[in-house]
């Protein structure tokens, strides 16, 4: 079985900064969570990231009043951080490279189960996936993007979302492969699991990452090179 991330693997924009309007969104939504400036709305979640792995965590983990006790007890709120996100402008920025959706179909013609599972809102992620040529609801075995109803996997279940996704196909994790763009979300807590993976970025990490490439047309071959 194949796990694969979206943004920033099987989608990539024109615009190098393209994605810093996620965090722009984030900062957006905490301001309004709290009813504050976006400044004040940014400092908070900077101390998201900083201590937990992002400023989202402002939103979702329910503890702005442990830290920020001035501005009470606040329940998690999926659904505003949605809301900002979908009204991110992709216009002109994805399109169809002629292979992402034949290296997709080609795995899947092989029998391996295909997992898409990403932390950008459905919305927003059926959008760029269409401008890209793919259909998640045909194109991948299983879908699971940030959805208000229970938020995005990644960010709140970490590993617990790849051993989901096994045992609903009854899969072995030593016969998975997460493949993505962020070590912490896609590389580090698959790999706890003891599955396979490749990260697909520009920037070499040093350290144990397993395979790593610059791009996903890479993957299957540098995979098949380790074996």
């Amino acid at each position: 079985m194949v796990i694969l991330d979206i943004d920033g693997t099987l989608a990539l924009p024109k615009d190098p900064d393209f994605y810093g309007r996620y965090g722009e969104a984030v900062n957006k939504a905490t301001s309004d969570y709290l009813g504050v400036s976006l400044r004040e709305g940014k400092r908070v979640a900077d101390f998201y990231r900083r201590n937990f792995g992002g400023g989202e965590m402002a939103l979702f983990s329910g503890t702005v009043g442990r830290f920020f006790p001035r501005y009470g007890e606040h329940k998690p709120n999926f659904k505003l951080l949605y809301d900002r996100m979908c009204e991110i402008d992709i216009t002109g920025q994805f399109g169809d490279d002629g292979t992402t959706l034949k290296l997709v179909a080609l795995v899947r013609s092989q029998g391996k189960k295909v997992v898409a599972i990403t932390d950008s809102p459905e919305n927003l992620s059926r959008r760029i996936l269409a401008d890209i040529g793919i259909d998640p609801d045909c194109d991948f075995d299983l879908y699971l993007p940030y959805t208000i109803d229970r938020g995005p996997l990644k960010i709140l279940e970490a590993g617990r979302i790849f051993e989901k996704v096994a045992s609903c196909f009854e899969m072995s994790l030593t016969r998975t492969i997460s493949i993505g763009n962020s070590y912490r979300s896609d590389i580090k807590p698959a790999r706890r699991l003891g599955m396979k993976t490749c990260l697909v970025s520009f920037e070499t990490r040093d350290g144990d990452v397993g395979l790593q490439v610059k791009s996903f047309g890479e993957v299957f071959l540098a995979y098949r090179n380790s074996l």
